[in-house]
């Protein structure tokens, strides 16, 4: 039910509300209207790149359609560099890793 949004410029003073605005933005490109339960942005905050966003979603079939159309964002003017990823555990992660090698 866990989504990761990566790539979505990051205000200054950013709170939860707009982030989960801009994600409702994304998502609605995608002609998506899922029921996102919170969306946080995680990790330090750095001057060289915006911080992933955790989205967790209220039905894991709204996750699993909006993998599907993710490569659309892609060639959404403005989203370009947008890419949405299931949010994987750092065993999940290294596991994928390994198998993409």
């Amino acid at each position: 039910r866990n989504l990761m949004v990566f790539g979505l410029p990051e205000g200054p003073d950013e709170e939860d509300s707009a982030t989960q605005h801009r994600v409702t933005e994304v998502l609605s490109k995608l002609d998506s209207d899922p029921v996102i339960t919170s969306s946080t942005r995680v990790g330090k905050r750095t001057e060289s790149r915006p911080r992933p966003i955790k989205v967790t979603l209220e039905r894991r079939e709204d996750l699993l359609e909006l993998l599907k159309k993710a490569k659309l964002l892609r060639q959404v003017q403005g989203f370009r560099t947008v890419y949405l990823s299931p949010d994987l555990s750092r065993e999940e992660r290294e596991e994928s890793s390994r198998l993409y090698q």
